[in-house]
């Protein structure tokens, strides 16, 4: 199989066909490798990145593998080899990425079954991980399976009737399920595990243009389906869940897990287990809080909080994709994203978080008395609205405690003041409102309010501390620089983003597991990824870590 790396084609030409796009794709590679269709027996597109730095001429650059059909006397490798050694290309090389590949449980071997706390991508993707080896694992969620969640969560944006158990941090798939399914990742190359965990969403119902979107999107309105057909799937080949099961603790012998504890049907069971995957996500804060009091080894870690700022995804496309044929771009290459990043005096990193293009901004709150907000977007992209937390980055030593939970205590500290704002309704005020210290904010703004959960105009200005706010206001200024309007009377925020990742590390050696002998802390929760992508790799990696100890 031949790579071929830096094939560009004008996007525009396409005219947004996939077969138009798969012709001139075909062409452009007969060029590049100086053969005929007819020699052409495979063609898969391995990435698509979007080059929108000639407005005029708006490129999409592939990168692309290609299998030669070869003749008689020379089968496709030895064609294939010919032809790379008469190119000579940097671009045109030899494809060596392998797929991954699972140890297999033998026939009729003793193996102890796996538990798994949490079905986020993490604990998913585990969970594919031990039935690929062919060993069925329990899977223990604390909310609910998703067309419950689906039902509860819409709830609570028409009543605000929060329910603890099972919202948009809790249930089913985890809090990726609402958070606009977002698959790229900062993981780099060619990862196998990154194409495992694509091809899995995409054989259980997503798009297949997300095995090459340098930008892959499932959407809100898809991954519960999703999540629900591989649930179906582990259950059909022998693995378990558990809904409204809530782990509350661990049991121990000889300095080893034997048990966990959970809280079920309103009571409280114990389920042996000797391995125990930990993939509870990032809000399961009483959790942490259990697991520091059984000993479980953690510390402080950095994340970032701030603002989620809401634009007329109009404004973003002009300063994408330029004013000339701007509706033919918007139709061809959909609504633009963008990606911001800015060092403030102070040293702190402020930058774009979750961008949602044609989206939503989300009532993600978990806790009672507490407020927190998300981005999401539906399969379409099709709101007016975008939007993208604006965060700063928080190192450790701003908490004020050795503490190994003191950031989580600082991010529940914020969200009860961003909840008090407005009894729990999401405050916003436009960004020349709060950088000039309005005290009643009005909120008038020509973008759409796209809220899911009420939403109310507040000053937001007390919610952090102020150093927090003036490097906020710093970094929008210069944003407004490189995105025309950006900073201006359409700029609306809300409060609070405050979970773009955990502050906690659970500590964890080389085969990822605990200081307690069994349990294996994996996913963002335990402090090792950030997004739907790095939470499944991880989860992945944790298991083909314990399946030679299980089998």
């Amino acid at each position: 199989m031949i790579r071929i790396n830096q094939i560009k084609l004008n996007a525009l030409e396409t005219e947004g066909s996939r077969e138009k796009e798969r012709q001139l794709l075909l062409d452009a590679v007969c060029r590049k490798l100086r053969v005929g269709p007819d020699s052409i027996g495979g063609l898969d597109i391995i990435r698509r990145s979007i080059d929108a730095r000639d407005r005029d001429r708006i490129l999409f650059v592939y990168a692309v593998n290609v299998t030669l059909k070869g003749n008689a006397s020379a089968g496709p490798d030895r064609a294939e080899k010919t032809l790379l050694k008469k190119l000579r290309d940097p671009n045109v090389l030899p494809e060596t990425t392998r797929p991954l590949q699972f140890p297999k449980k033998t026939a009729g071997g003793d193996v102890k079954r796996p538990v798994i706390v949490g079905s986020g991508p993490c604990g998913l993707f585990a969970a594919l991980s031990f039935l690929e080896a062919g060993i069925p694992p329990l899977i223990l969620e604390r909310g609910e399976d998703a067309d419950s969640r689906i039902r509860t969560t819409q709830r609570f944006f028409r009543s605000g009737v929060l329910d603890p158990e099972s919202n948009i941090q809790f249930g089913e798939g985890g809090a990726g399920t609402f958070s606009d399914g977002k698959l790229n990742t900062s993981i780099k190359g060619n990862d196998p595990y990154i194409r495992y965990v694509l091809e899995q969403f995409c054989r259980f119902g997503a798009d297949e243009s997300i095995l090459y979107d340098s930008r892959p999107h499932v959407g809100s309105d898809v991954l519960p389906g999703i999540v629900k057909r591989i649930r179906l799937y582990i259950e059909e080949h022998g693995g378990e869940y558990l809904f409204n099961t809530r782990l509350i603790g661990l049991e121990t012998a000889a300095g080893r897990l034997r048990a966990v504890c959970v809280f079920r049907e309103g009571r409280e069971e114990t389920i042996p287990a000797e391995y125990c995957l930990l993939a509870i996500g990032h809000s399961a804060r009483d959790t942490y809080g259990m697991l520091e009091r059984a000993g479980l080894w953690m510390c402080q870690k950095s994340f970032a909080l701030g603002f989620r700022f809401l634009h007329p995804q109009l404004l973003i496309d002009r300063a994408q994709y330029g004013e000339k044929d701007l509706e033919r771009k918007r139709s061809v290459l959909g609504p633009a994203v963008y990606k911001l990043s800015y060092r403030a005096e102070s040293g702190r990193g402020i930058y774009s978080f979750c961008m949602c293009p044609g989206g939503y901004v989300v009532n993600s709150s978990s806790e009672q008395g507490m407020l927190c907000i998300n981005g999401m977007s539906l399969s379409g992209r099709d709101s007016d609205t975008a939007n993208a937390a604006i965060v700063v980055s928080i190192d450790p030593a701003f908490y004020g405690s050795e503490d190994p939970l003191a950031g989580v205590r600082f991010q529940q500290e914020l969200e009860q003041k961003a909840f008090a704002l407005k009894q729990g309704a999401i405050p916003y005020e436009c960004f020349s409102e709060f950088s000039e210290g309005c005290a009643e904010p009005k909120g008038l703004c020509h973008t759409s309010l796209n809220f899911r959960g009420a939403a109310v105009p507040a000053d937001l200005r007390g919610l952090l501390p102020e150093e927090l706010n003036r490097d906020v206001i710093a970094a929008l200024r210069h944003f407004g620089k490189i995105i025309d309007g950006y900073d201006g009377e359409d700029a609306l925020m809300a409060a609070l983003e405050a979970r773009t990742s955990s502050p906690v590390r659970i500590l964890r050696n080389d085969r990822h597991e605990s200081n307690i002998p069994g349990i294996f802390p994996a996913g963002e929760g335990a402090g090792y990824a950030g997004g739907i992508t790095s939470a499944a790799v991880d989860g992945i990696k944790t298991a083909l870590k314990m399946i030679p100890l299980i089998i």
